[in-house]
């Protein structure tokens, strides 16, 4: 059995999955925004999760509230505040999405 789907349903489709894919990419990026952070290790991470609850609060929180998370210096919070994403995390992000593959 064949299935065609219309223009319409095609450009429904496109909107659909664009807009999961920008949803995804919202959640997934401050995860590894952080982790791309020079000095954040799996023990660090730990820590500012547990602090922050998630690593969007984390990237929302200011020099000084990093600097009440148990071991965090104040080269690392500033690590943190001045970080910019690489653009290889991101390529290979879109590279994921466009093959199809999940992060769980």
């Amino acid at each position: 059995m064949s299935y065609q789907l219309s223009a319409y349903q095609l450009i429904n489709y496109g909107v659909i999955y664009s807009k999961a894919v920008n949803f995804f990419m919202e959640k997934i990026l401050p995860w590894f925004f952080l982790k791309s952070v020079p000095g954040i290790g799996n023990h660090t991470f730990k820590r500012l999760f547990d602090h922050f609850s998630s690593p969007d609060l984390v990237l929302q929180s200011t020099y000084n509230e990093l600097l009440h998370v148990e071991g965090m210096t104040r080269r690392l919070a500033s690590a943190i505040k001045n970080h910019k994403l690489p653009d290889q995390v991101r390529k290979e992000l879109d590279n994921t999405i466009q093959r199809g593959y999940r992060i769980i």
